[in-house]
């Protein structure tokens, strides 16, 4: 124990990211509580004087233990003692009784059938956590949309007069890590509401993360060393605020062979037929409970679990992606989309009845996940945002008229035609592109009658969509599930005799990420006769199989003749197959496995690399 700057004490174990070789730490004996700390008034509010000096706390996080070991992991809790120089050792304890008889209560989840604020709807990404006042606080704002200057700073002054943190205080006071976290995660969250009859979809792609929970001997260098997904109660008057509701992590969830997944919460009720194993879905259950917040853990362990995407404080920084923070840029995190920082290792959140789930069939593909698009007059993150366009006409020719102006992401402009039926406007996306929906914000002059056309040659056009009783305002066209480079609305019938569009968006269902460089993926050092890269590794076919699978090492001369181990487990980790081999093909029997999707995992040299095939009857 020491007296002074714990980030001077510690010297790299308490600066981002947190890396300090070696077991030894300093911490303080005690504590003040601060002006919150002490909450025995009206309602558990702070008493006049405010906390007390208390002892400091030894948090001890077990995410993943081996799976057939028991929470602890298989080992006892640590022992603690503090020494005196002179060698006494002693132990000061508080009383938890009270505490412990609170942790172990069951308390029965409340049944709700709220209705969706609109405020957390199509529009809003992610949010990251800077501290839990200060998440309470953001969240009533967010809630409200009371987003104003004034009520933002206040949300400062109150988070630094409560814990002393903010983002221009003093290290540890403007780290990301604070009390009650993990140092090395990284948190992001937003509400969600899943009426009775929707479902909710969560579609991105996993980072590479290491195997750890069958007992294995080396964890491998990945891309992030722990991912997980809650669901919790942050209802305050609920029986148990800030409950875990529910919680999928990393090895748990489906992935294609592009690591895609799509996660979908219902309720026991409102599960899609299509939401299987089989059709690559990993589907929750949300309980009766239909209104909570989503958490995600992110743990980035500097140098060998951590990379160019991973959502740290030093690639988002405080200032920008926290909602008070002096520069705050919702681009980051904050909108519901692939575009930001985190491009696809940020969920994007879809939201569709359980029968439009269930329209999109089996051998689901999480890019075909169909956009959600916000009704309300906001503008959303368009493909076509600034993208070169046409038009028929424009009215009296004027620049102010012009077709980009309905590209311009900007509600304040528009594109105008002269007088007449049958005028047009097109936009140039760049290339072929998968087109999810369409969103238009009429003026008062708008088609009562009109086509959406899409082309790959500007010559050729095919109509996608028609309606002959459009009524201006915001018409939204969605679930199109269709390509093309070039977009057309073709007007035919006016209900003034001109038509006039404040914005024309196009949203794309695509998943495509940029291509991190490897460099930026630590890897083990391998020999020439290694396999490489997770993409050349082996192939499996037929898949899906029924009686045997083949499996061929992509190129032999890798692995011919050294020994190296396969397995074939479920999803739940329950391993079906397990042998030693030595050629680069084999031939294997999967009669006896029920219909299902499994994992092959190829274990060689300290290196594991896995794929999924289904069993079919």
């Amino acid at each position: 124990m020491d007296i002074g700057d714990p980030v001077a004490l510690n010297n790299n174990a308490h600066k981002p990211l947190y890396v300090e070789r070696g077991n030894i730490r300093s911490a303080g004996l005690i504590v003040y509580q601060g002006p919150w700390g002490l909450k025995n008034g009206f309602l558990g509010t702070p008493t006049i004087g405010g906390g007390e000096w208390d002892l400091g706390a030894v948090w001890i996080r077990i995410y993943a233990p081996d799976k057939d070991k028991d929470f602890l992991g298989g080992v006892p809790f640590p022992k603690a003692w503090f020494e005196l120089p002179t060698g006494e050792k002693y132990f000061i304890s508080s009383d938890f009784s009270v505490f412990k008889e609170k942790a172990y209560k069951t308390v029965k989840a409340q049944t709700t059938n709220k209705t969706g604020n609109p405020r957390y709807g199509a529009h809003v990404g992610w949010f990251k956590s800077w501290g839990i006042v200060r998440n309470v606080l953001t969240g009533v704002l967010l809630a409200n949309g009371w987003s104003n200057a004034d009520s933002l700073k206040r949300v400062s002054e109150i988070d630094l007069g409560a814990t002393g943190r903010g983002e221009n205080q003093p290290p540890p006071g403007n780290y990301e890590a604070h009390a009650t976290v993990n140092n090395y995660a990284s948190y992001l969250g937003r509400s969600a509401t899943v009426e009775s009859g929707k479902v909710l979809v969560l579609t991105g792609k996993m980072p590479t993360f290491p195997h750890t929970r069958e007992g294995n001997g080396v964890m491998e260098r990945s891309q992030l060393r722990y991912w997980s997904i809650g669901g919790y109660d942050f209802d305050p008057f609920g029986p148990m605020p800030g409950a875990g509701l529910h919680n999928v992590m990393d090895d748990e969830v489906i992935l294609d062979s592009n690591r895609y997944y799509t996660i979908v919460y219902s309720k026991l009720a409102d599960r899609p037929a299509n939401a299987t194993l089989v059709n690559g879905v990993t589907w929750i259950n949300i309980g009766p409970t239909n209104d909570f917040g989503l958490m995600m853990r992110y743990v980035s362990v500097n140098p060998e679990w951590v990379f160019e995407k991973s959502p740290h404080e030093l690639n988002l920084t405080w200032a920008k992606t926290d909602l008070a923070g002096s520069q705050y840029d919702p681009s980051i995190v904050g909108r519901n989309s692939h575009k930001g920082f985190m491009e696809c290792y940020l969920p994007r959140v879809s939201y569709l009845t359980k029968s439009e789930f269930e329209a999109l069939g089996s051998n689901l593909a999480a890019e075909n996940i169909p956009v959600w698009i916000d009704e309300q007059k906001l503008i959303g993150v368009s493909e076509a945002i600034n993208k070169t366009a046409l038009s028929s006409t424009t009215y009296n020719d004027e620049a102010t008229y012009q077709p980009f102006k309905a590209f311009d992401g900007n509600l304040s402009t528009r594109w105008a035609s002269k007088y007449g039926n049958g005028q047009w406007l097109q936009v140039d996306l760049g290339r072929t592109m998968k087109i999810s929906g369409i969103k238009i914000f009429w003026e008062f002059s708008a088609a009562s009658s009109y086509q959406i056309q899409v082309s790959n040659d500007n010559a050729n056009w095919t109509n996608v969509f028609s309606t002959t009783s459009g009524d201006g305002d915001v018409d939204i066209i969605k679930n199109l599930n269709i390509s093309g480079r070039y977009v057309r609305l073709n007007a035919t019938v006016s209900n003034t005799g001109f038509y006039s569009i404040y914005e024309m968006e196009i949203y794309s269902h695509e998943m495509a990420c940029a291509t991190l460089p490897s460099a930026t993926i630590p890897s083990v050092n391998l020999t020439a006769n290694q396999i490489q890269t997770e993409e050349n590794n082996f192939n499996l076919y037929p898949n899906p199989v029924s009686n045997y699978l083949k499996f061929v090492i992509s190129n032999p001369s890798y692995i011919e003749g050294n020994q190296f181990e396969i397995t074939i487990t479920d999803y739940n980790s329950k391993v079906y197959f397990k042998q030693n081999l030595k050629s680069s093909t084999n031939l294997i029997n999967t009669s006896a496995l029920k219909s299902g999707v499994y994992l092959l995992t190829l274990r060689y040299n300290n290196k594991v690399v896995s794929q999924k095939f289904i069993k079919n009857d």
